[in-house]
């Protein structure tokens, strides 16, 4: 898996961080989920390159919910959480905002936590609000900015 993680040679010294925690917990958290996937883009707004890191989780089940937390090289946070149903979604949760000193341990962790989290979804009415209440205290909501994708993804292999 490594070899394959190598190929996203991520340009920005703050992603390269998240990543190297990620990777320190990722056999821990590849038990825990179906599959999983990182991807990095690069995005123009305003007339400047940004550099986004992606996690893609999905979790078991027949309508299995999923995870998608990006991170941009300028400390940007926005974390997608929901899970469809047939009828549409049973729930549908984002969070966004600009990250601060948060140690790129706690953002994994909270990352952890969602996972945990998600697999007990169906005992819980208010999993939007335990998410939103958790990723609050990691990035704290600021301005939007435009952007346009140019995306490049690789698989990681379980």
């Amino acid at each position: 898996m490594s070899h394959k993680i190598d190929q996203l040679a991520l340009e920005s010294p703050y992603l390269q961080g998240f990543m190297k925690s990620f990777m320190k917990r990722s056999k821990a958290m590849k038990h825990k989920v179906k599959t999983y996937e990182l991807s990095k883009e690069f995005e123009e707004g305003d007339n400047v390159v940004y550099e986004r890191f992606n996690v893609d989780f999905t979790l078991w089940g027949a309508q299995p919910p999923t995870i998608r937390l990006s991170l941009w090289d300028d400390r940007w946070l926005w974390i997608d959480v929901r899970q469809r149903s047939k009828r549409g979604w049973v729930f549908e949760c984002q969070h966004e905002g600009r990250i601060g000193d948060c140690p790129y341990e706690k953002i994994v962790g909270a990352l952890e936590e969602s996972i945990a989290l998600l697999a007990e979804a169906h005992k819980s009415r208010d999993i939007c609000l335990k998410l939103r209440d958790m990723w609050n205290k990691i990035a704290i909501a600021g301005p939007l900015r435009l952007l346009k994708r140019h995306e490049v993804r690789v698989r990681a292999k379980r």
